[in-house]
C-alpha cells in the first residue's frame, strides 16, 4: 500500500493503493452472479477503446511539417460508377476535393469506412484474456512460458489482421451536381482513422458516359498539433473522469445507505412474516376446532329432535293416541312406525284398538234386539 500524488496542469489526483486494492476485492466479492470472464473481456475492450479514442496511434516525422498528399486525374470516362478511396491514418485530417464533368451532370456521394468498434473491443478483450492465460502458463516453467509467449504474439497478430468488420458511414448523401456548368469544391474533416470513399455514380444515365476530372488534397496535421490535440482530449477526459468518479462514489454511498435500509426492512418483514405465519397457524387450528364442534352440536340437536318427537307421542293418553292413529290409512305401515323406540308401544295400541271395537260391537247387539 501507499499514496501517490499526481499533478497534471493544475490538476491533482491522490491515489491510495491500499484503498484501490480493497475496492477491487470488494468489487470482486459483490458481483458473484456475474460471469468473471465475460466481465473481464468487456472491461478490457472498453478500456482499450477509451484510450485508443483519446490517444490514437503514435506518429513520428523527422521534419514536423503538415504533409499534403494530392490525387489528380483528368477526363476519366465514367460509364456506371467510379470510386476513389482515400486512406486516413490520423484524426484531424482535412480532405479537400474538387471535380467537374464535361457536358453533363453526375451524382456524387461520400462514405467513410471504419473498423467496427465492438469488434475491436472484442479482439482487445480476447488479447487481454490470452495475456492472462499466458501468464498462468509461464508460472509452470520458463521454457513453457517462453513458448506460450511466442504463440500469444503470433495469435494476436493473426487476430488483428484477419476478419475485421468494417462499418460504412454515409457522410454525404448521393446527389446530382451540375458539375459541367460549375466545378464542385468542398472539404471534410475526419476525426478518426479510416477510409474516405469518393463515389461518382452515372448509373442513372445508361447511354451517356461522363468525362470526370478531379483533384483531391489530403492535409494531415503536424505531429506537434496532433500531440497537442491528444493532450487536450486527455485533459478533458481527465476532468470528466474525475467528476464522474466523484459522482459514482456519491451514488455508491447513497446506494449503500439504501442497501442498509432495505436489509433492515427485509429483516423486519421476515419477522412479521414469521409472526403472521404463527398467527395463521393458530387461527387455522381454532377454525378447525370450531368446525368439529359445529358438527358435534348438529348431531346432538338432531338426536334431541328425534327424542322429542318420540316423547311427544309417548306422553299422549293411549285412548287419544289410538283415535289419532285411527285416521291413518290401514294399508300403510308407516303410521305404525312413529318412532323405532316406541314400536312396541304402538303394537300394544293395536291390541287396545281391537278390544275397543269388540266392546262397541257387543253393546250394539242388545240395542238392536230391543
Amino acid at each position: 500500500g501507499g499514496w501517490f500524488l499526481i499533478s497534471i496542469q493544475n490538476r491533482t489526483l491522490v491515489i491510495d493503493m491500499a484503498e484501490e486494492s480493497q475496492q477491487q476485492v470488494e468489487s470482486m466479492n459483490s458481483v458473484e452472479a456475474v460471469d468473471n470472464a465475460e466481465t473481464h473481456t468487456q472491461e478490457g475492450g472498453d478500456l482499450d477503446r477509451f484510450f485508443r479514442e483519446i490517444d490514437g496511434p503514435y506518429l513520428y516525422r523527422k521534419n514536423d511539417v503538415e504533409p499534403k498528399i494530392t490525387w489528380k486525374c483528368s477526363k476519366i470516362p465514367v460509364k456506371q460508377e467510379f470510386r476513389l478511396p482515400i486512406p486516413i491514418t490520423v484524426g484531424g485530417t482535412v480532405v479537400e476535393y474538387r471535380f467537374h464533368t464535361h457536358e453533363n451532370d453526375i451524382s456524387f456521394a461520400l462514405e467513410y469506412h471504419t473498423m467496427d468498434e465492438e469488434w475491436i473491443a472484442q479482439r482487445a478483450g480476447e488479447d487481454w484474456n490470452n495475456d492472462d492465460e499466458a501468464d498462468e502458463d509461464e508460472e509452470e516453467g520458463e521454457d513453457r512460458g517462453a513458448a506460450g509467449g511466442k504463440g500469444k504474439a503470433a495469435g494476436a497478430g493473426a487476430n488483428g489482421g484477419q476478419g475485421a468488420r468494417m462499418v460504412e458511414e454515409v457522410i454525404l448523401e448521393a446527389e446530382r451536381y451540375n458539375s459541367h456548368i460549375e466545378a464542385v469544391a468542398q472539404q471534410v474533416q475526419l476525426d478518426r482513422p479510416g477510409t474516405l470513399v469518393l463515389i461518382w455514380d452515372n448509373r442513372y444515365s445508361w447511354f451517356k458516359e461522363k468525362l470526370l476530372s478531379y483533384s483531391v488534397d489530403l492535409h494531415v496535421p503536424s505531429v506537434r498539433g496532433i500531440e497537442r490535440a491528444k493532450c487536450e482530449r486527455a485533459l478533458a477526459a481527465f476532468d470528466a473522469c474525475q467528476d464522474d468518479l466523484r459522482a459514482a462514489q456519491h451514488e455508491e454511498r447513497v446506494c449503500e445507505e439504501r442497501k442498509k435500509q432495505a436489509a433492515q426492512k427485509v429483516a423486519a418483514t421476515r419477522r412479521d412474516i414469521e409472526r403472521l405465519s404463527q398467527q395463521l397457524a393458530d387461527l387455522t387450528a381454532t377454525l378447525e376446532g370450531e368446525m368439529r364442534l359445529i358438527g358435534q352440536q348438529a348431531q346432538r340437536a338432531n338426536l334431541r329432535k328425534r327424542q322429542l318427537r318420540g316423547l311427544t307421542f309417548r306422553l299422549l293418553p293411549l285412548a287419544l293416541l289410538g283415535r289419532i292413529l285411527a285416521f291413518a290409512d290401514p294399508k300403510t305401515d308407516q303410521w305404525a312406525v312413529v318412532c323405532s323406540d316406541w314400536h312396541a308401544v304402538i303394537s300394544g295400541l293395536e291390541q287396545e284398538k281391537q278390544k275397543t271395537s269388540e266392546i262397541a260391537e257387543a253393546e250394539a247387539v242388545p240395542e238392536a234386539e230391543s
